[in-house]
């Protein structure tokens, strides 16, 4: 009986011991460890919200790119309709310049024919009506130049467009400078002729037409 109280003494005091042992055995954290998760959480947060103003502040200087670009597409494309509209009015002016001319040879042929005398003008009416089809075609190619310029303003570079139309006002200018040389040389035939009164019409000058 003894015994058996001995042995139920000595497991209640197991008992009583048993949570120490298990407390010492559990490891106690820091205050320093207990806050690491939040700090670190803090550094993610912080992380994200930066990446966050990063983008944002990329954004707002691609928006302010886009509308400087915007801006300086305007300032082109109205510097390019201004180009154009100065270059066109000079083309229009040197084409009517000619077809006065070859008006006035017109007029002057048509005298000579009916004059009576035995005076031979085809030469000189084939050069003119050459003149006449190249003067034409100018005309032509400047309405077809005039209708690009919406496209090219329109276009993703403007600047490799418009050098389309750049490059067809030269053929135009080559055009109109050769009408001229055909001209001067039919008026330089009638003249040489000799027949009535001197040819009235007289060779302008060259057509000045700069860009």
């Amino acid at each position: 009986m003894k015994a058996i109280i001995k042995l139920s003494i000595i497991y209640f005091v197991m008992l009583l011991l048993t949570p120490s042992f298990v407390n010492a055995q559990t490891p106690t954290l820091s205050r320093t460890q207990i806050k690491q998760p939040t700090i670190r959480q803090m550094k993610v947060e912080r992380q994200l919200l930066l990446e966050q103003k990063r983008l944002e502040l990329q954004e707002r200087l691609q928006d302010k790119k886009a509308s400087r670009e915007a801006q300086l597409n305007q300032k082109r494309q109205d510097r390019i309709k201004k180009y154009w509209g100065m270059l066109e009015k000079r083309l229009n002016a040197a084409i009517e310049r000619l077809e006065r001319l070859v008006n006035r040879l017109d007029s002057r042929i048509a005298k000579i024919k009916s004059s009576g005398e035995d005076i031979d003008t085809s030469e000189e009416e084939s050069v003119l009506l050459e003149a006449k089809q190249k003067l034409t075609d100018a005309k032509a190619q400047l309405e077809i130049a005039d209708s690009m310029l919406d496209e090219v303003l329109t276009s993703q570079n403007p600047k490799e467009a418009f050098d389309i139309i750049r490059e067809t006002v030269k053929d135009i200018k080559s055009d109109l400078i050769e009408i001229h040389r055909m001209l001067v040389q039919v008026i330089g035939d009638l003249r040489g002729l000799r027949v009535g009164n001197s040819v009235t019409a007289t060779p302008s000058a060259e057509p000045a037409i700069s860009e």
